[in-house]
């Protein structure tokens, strides 16, 4: 068996979508959950699930610069649970609705948005963002309901209500500088960072110089990058700097913007990014040629259409059949692995005869690993203290000929100095 064929084994709008689309209003104030009793030979009714159907709350972002990477997600997860209702639904037997919100990144209106949907879904499917999942963290904890957050902050890790679906991000800085120090004549190169103003760009920018210092690196300037404006004395300060290898955190749009500016006045550093920060316009961006040759992603994924993964010719047949209009990039492979994640969860709890918040904690917490078959590293799950980050990652460079613009250059490399970072929950 060769190594990538070894490897893929081991990382083995606003509304009710039906999934079709219907307005639906939003209303202020809190409502605690209830649950019916079970009719003769079925499960209890509880909130999100009628006895029928069971609904999933999305709190996304639907406008704005932020709207494509949540959009994206979204695409995936609902290709997932369309494919899933067409088989029935979950269990065979209950068909998934979406009730999609639209924060519009605000934290006031994250909270608000939350407390309107909350008594109506069983769990929620998709929080978009840190700062938005960070805002309604208190609450998720307090009211025992699961949440995914599309964020890569680890101090999320080990929070009782959250099911992370991917390596967080400070794992992903690691890895990228481990990686890109390890290549021929680059041990000494300078490192740097460059990442969004925020709580996770802070995170991420605390894990890669904790992960430089244990590997003895060369280590220079970071700077950070709101997420408007122009980054001239940004790229004029990692330029003066002599920074050659260049770790970033942000989004699609934040990281577009910035090697614009850097291509602009010609400085052409190794810029690396988690996978998450690559977004589907930036295949047909008029910087290809650049980042073809200065920009490589990493992640604990592989990129789609790889049909070594187990899980990959599922994802291809239903993204061909519901969204085939969408560049299935890694944030589509994240929200199609989240709804199998999550998935998994709702159907151990439905072995278990209980929907309640009470049941659907404890088939989170009696969840041993997170198998996204391959399309992802499996992350070791349990009680909120043993949940840990996957550890083997790819390294993905551009190709926009491809149908995502990637392709894989180093596939199933192992982490090492990672392995030793910790999280430090938030209060």
């Amino acid at each position: 068996m060769n190594k990538r064929t070894t490897s893929a084994a081991r990382m083995m709008g606003i509304g009710l979508i039906a999934l079709s689309m219907t307005v639906t209003a939003t209303a202020c104030g809190r409502s605690g959950p209830a649950t019916a009793p079970a009719a003769e030979g079925g499960l209890a009714s509880a909130p999100g699930f009628d006895g029928n159907k069971i609904t999933l709350g999305v709190l996304g972002v639907t406008t704005g610069a932020l709207a494509e990477p949540s959009g994206t997600i979204l695409e995936g997860m609902q290709a997932y649970y369309k494919a899933l209702n067409d088989k029935g639904g979950i269990a065979g037997k209950y068909k998934v609705d979406l009730l999609v919100r639209d924060t519009a990144y605000d934290p006031a209106k994250v909270i608000q948005e939350y407390n309107s949907s909350k008594a109506n879904v069983l769990a929620y499917t998709q929080i978009f963002g840190t700062a938005m999942t960070n805002a309604i963290l208190p609450d998720l904890n307090a009211d025992g309901i699961i949440g995914i957050p599309s964020s890569g902050d680890g101090t999320l890790l080990h929070q009782p209500s959250i099911m992370m679906t991917t390596a967080p991000a400070e794992i992903d800085v690691i890895n990228g500088i481990e990686w890109a120090t390890s290549q021929p004549g680059q041990k000494n190169a300078r490192v740097c960072y460059a990442a969004l103003e925020g709580a996770l760009g802070a995170s991420s920018k605390d894990a890669l110089y904790w992960g430089a210092g244990k590997m003895g690196l060369n280590t220079g300037t970071s700077v950070t990058l709101p997420l408007d404006g122009d980054y001239t004395p940004q790229i004029q300060e990692l330029r003066r700097d002599g920074c050659q290898i260049i770790m970033t955190k942000g989004s699609g749009v934040v990281l577009t913007k910035l090697l614009s500016k850097a291509a602009e006045v010609g400085f052409a550093p190794q810029w690396m990014a988690p996978s998450s920060d690559w977004i589907p316009s930036m295949k047909a961006s008029p910087l290809a040629a650049y980042m073809q040759a200065h920009l490589l992603l990493v992640k604990d994924a592989t990129i789609y259409g790889d049909t070594n993964a187990a899980g990959m010719a599922d994802m291809m047949a239903a993204h061909d059949k519901y969204t085939p209009n969408v560049t299935p990039v890694w944030l589509y492979t994240n929200g199609y692995s989240s709804a199998m994640a999550l998935t998994s969860v709702i159907e151990k709890a439905i072995a278990s005869g209980d929907l309640s918040r009470k049941g659907m904690m404890a088939a989170f917490n009696s969840t041993t690993a997170l198998d996204f078959k391959g399309l992802q590293g499996n992350m070791p799950w349990g009680a909120p203290a043993v949940r840990a980050a996957s550890s083997v990652y790819s390294v993905i460079g551009i190709d926009v000929s491809t149908q995502t613009g990637q392709k894989i250059k180093d596939f199933g490399v192992e982490g090492k100095t990672s392995k030793g970072y910790t999280f430090q929950n938030k209060k």
